[in-house]
């Protein structure tokens, strides 16, 4: 049945792909009203990264002057020049001919097990030359421990997931809204069809292990134009950086679709 599937999926974009190839090819001015956004709206941070991180302040179209974006700093359970250093003042300035500016943030790293969830956010106040803002007015920057139990932060950011005895695609990985210690959320193709954000939730197998067990509880998730119920369980090993889980996929009665196998890796 899942190859089945999987063959109606690329048979479908096939077919889509040829209804395409037909189209003349256009290129497209965006005409409204120029606003600035931020590209991201949540954003995490762990507190021993390497270096300081940026989140970008766009504009939808390019404009031949330089554009001074106004924004303000909140933060919740995190204190400047402790668990972190707003670089940036403002306002940031995006140049002429240019579609977006940096604001950096760098987190100051600690030996101290946090457990409330240390939030930054930044709030685009306004822009110069009478441009709106719209979209994505705030992004929010969630510092993770890396004192946690577990270093879920290895699959963080880009991943592959390989859906064993089928396919291979991409993924990304991040922590939850909170920061929280010893989660992991995943979205990609985990069960041969795009999945809504899994949490995954990681037990080292001892104090100070880097070998732990994960699942996901069983939960409903949107895949493949529905709603089915997934939960998976299995093992991490943060040496060789690898996530095993088996996984069982459900109907909406409840009774068992198909099984499989997703190996996760970072990129």
């Amino acid at each position: 049945m899942k190859k089945l599937m999987k063959k109606i999926f690329v048979g479908a974009l096939i077919a889509g792909m040829v209804g395409l190839s037909g189209c003349d090819e256009q290129d497209f001015l965006f005409t409204g009203p120029h606003f600035v956004s931020f590209t991201q709206e949540s954003i995490s941070l762990s507190e021993n990264a390497s270096g300081p991180l940026s989140t970008m302040v766009q504009i939808s179209q390019t404009q031949d002057f330089d554009v001074q974006v106004e924004f303000e700093v909140s933060a919740e359970g995190a204190v400047e020049g402790t668990d972190y250093n707003v670089l940036t003042t403002s306002p940031v300035t995006i140049p002429a001919g240019s579609f977006e500016a940096p604001i950096q943030i760098e987190p100051i790293d600690n030996s101290d097990f946090e457990t409330a969830a240390r939030k930054v956010t930044f709030t685009i106040t306004s822009a110069s030359n009478d441009i709106g803002v719209e979209v994505n007015p705030t992004s929010e920057i969630n510092i993770v421990n890396d004192d946690c139990p577990s270093k879920s932060n290895i699959w963080w950011g880009n991943v592959t997931l390989v859906d064993v005895g089928y396919a291979t695609t991409g993924g990304t990985g991040s922590a939850n809204s909170n920061g929280d210690c010893d989660v992991l959320v995943i979205e990609g193709d985990l069960i041969g069809g795009a999945v809504a954000a899994v949490t995954y939730y990681l037990t080292p197998a001892s104090d100070g292990a880097s070998t732990g067990t994960i699942e996901a509880p069983k939960g409903l998730y949107d895949c493949c134009a529905t709603a089915y119920e997934y939960e998976a369980t299995g093992t991490y090993d943060e040496t060789t950086q690898t996530i095993l889980l088996d996984y069982i996929f459900y109907r909406a009665d409840g009774s068992v679709f198909w099984t499989g196998q997703t190996i996760i890796t970072p990129n």
